[in-house]
């Protein structure tokens, strides 16, 4: 069974979504509208470290990806960082990076295959 757990270090300004298990694009979708609709943050990190994404559809990502627009002028100049550290995984991050970027998304985005690194970028 799939869970998105969100943890929030607000004074990093900082919210982490960490996923376990087999997610699918409209639990993605919905975490990422509870997300935005709360007390969101200008850094936000997406853990797939313990994921199976399996389901999840490359058409699905666009999907993602237009939620994420409809949501992102209320965290224009924002980062996040996705932590994908499996090579499927990590195709799937670079594809929805694309995406994105193609959806003129205003927040930056950037892939990672370790939460430590994702981190790092944030902080830089």
């Amino acid at each position: 069974m799939a869970e998105i757990q969100k943890i929030v270090e607000k004074e990093n300004d900082l919210t982490i979504m960490v996923v376990h298990g087999q997610v699918t694009a409209d639990m993605i979708i919905e975490a990422l509208v509870e997300f935005n609709q709360g007390a969101f943050t200008s850094k936000l990190i997406w853990d797939y470290t313990d994921a199976d994404l399996s389901e999840v559809k490359n058409h699905e990502l666009h999907h993602i990806s237009s939620v994420a627009v409809s949501y992102s002028h209320l965290r224009k100049g924002g980062q996040t960082a996705i932590v994908m550290p499996e090579t499927l995984g990590f195709g799937l991050g670079r594809m929805y990076e694309i995406i994105s970027e193609n959806d003129e998304n205003p927040i930056n985005y950037n892939i990672f295959k370790d939460i430590k690194k994702a981190r790092e970028w944030l902080s830089s």
